[in-house]
């Protein structure tokens, strides 16, 4: 995806410190045309899927987010006309250590009696670990996440553990 490639290339620019302030703007002016000519093709809710799926690269390794690429995201986001609740919720989402999302568009099923936020809750007893729904209401699409030890399957494959899966 050359959307992908281009983040990886500015990605190791600004580690590297080489990106001036200068260049970084006029990379941004490419990531909004490049995320410009995507929207053209895509639905609302293959827009929702793009921006989870980068927030899941992006969050796939094990350091700090930096500023310039919270920056890239919200570019992206802005383009895909995606609202600033549901970026935070999907951020929220796709982070490795999530703790309860306080959202009543979450449902958390684990082995807790309760949940101290305003998400859903279903009680498993002995599930070890967690599965975290969210679901975003204007594009109608649901995801899921695990995070535990626990084999589990949807539709006969296994889940991976801290995968972002889209269920609707």
């Amino acid at each position: 995806l050359e959307y992908l490639s281009l983040y990886d290339y500015h990605s190791r620019l600004s580690q590297a410190g080489a990106a001036a302030s200068e260049q970084t703007a006029v990379n941004f002016d490419k990531v909004r045309a490049i995320c410009t000519e995507i929207t053209k093709d895509l639905s609302t809710r293959q827009k929702y899927v793009v921006l989870i799926r980068l927030f899941e690269f992006i969050l796939s390794e094990s350091k700090e987010v930096s500023i310039t690429e919270k920056q890239y995201l919200e570019v992206v986001a802005e383009v895909l006309n995606i609202t600033d609740k549901d970026y935070a919720l999907g951020y929220s989402f796709a982070e490795k250590n999530t703790t309860e999302i306080d959202s009543r568009q979450c449902l958390l099923i684990n082995a807790k009696e309760s949940s101290t936020s305003s998400a859903k809750h279903i009680r498993r007893p002995g599930m070890a670990g967690e599965i975290t729904v969210i679901r975003f209401s204007q594009p109608e699409i649901i995801f899921a996440k695990y995070t535990g030890k626990d084999t589990l399957t949807l539709n006969g494959q296994q889940i991976a553990a801290r995968r972002i899966y889209v269920l609707a």
